[in-house]
């Protein structure tokens, strides 16, 4: 997938500026052609106000276009942080379950019990299928624990 959304996310703000700027120049250079060229005043009129609603419009796609991508990036990062927040939360918890589940093995009268032995598995299954579903929300890593 992608190495670094973070720059993939300031790349796609750069390109969609540098889209608007682009555009906008060759709206402003066909604007500025086009009235040059008009020898009729009810044409030149009818020019201007084409050209102005084209400007216009080209600035509101153009800056709407790079409001969403802001957003967007906000959002992502959102996304990030309650990812690492759930994930931690749920670690810890998961770490203390371990540790109870260890303590009660290395006890005398439960040291072999199948159950324990069992409950130990379980956790270490479910510490994966974890780290298995924040890899697969994350989509920045391919690799899946086995």
């Amino acid at each position: 997938m992608n190495p670094n959304p973070l720059k993939s996310q300031n790349l796609k703000i750069w390109l969609a500026v540098v889209w608007l700027m682009f555009t906008l120049a060759m709206v402003l250079w066909w604007w500025s052609l086009g009235l040059s060229k008009m020898p009729d005043n009810a044409k030149y009129s009818m020019m201007m106000w084409e050209g102005a609603f084209f400007v216009l419009a080209t600035l509101t796609g153009g800056s709407v276009l790079i409001w969403l991508l802001i957003k967007d990036q906000a959002r992502h990062q959102q996304i990030k942080t309650f990812f690492a927040t759930f994930s931690h939360d749920l670690k810890t918890s998961i770490a203390r379950l371990r540790l109870q589940a260890d303590v009660m093995k290395e006890t005398g009268e439960s040291r072999h019990d199948p159950s324990l032995e069992r409950l130990a598995q379980d956790i270490y299954r479910l510490d994966l299928q974890l780290e298995n579903s924040l890899i697969l929300a994350q989509g920045d890593q391919t690799q899946i624990l086995i």
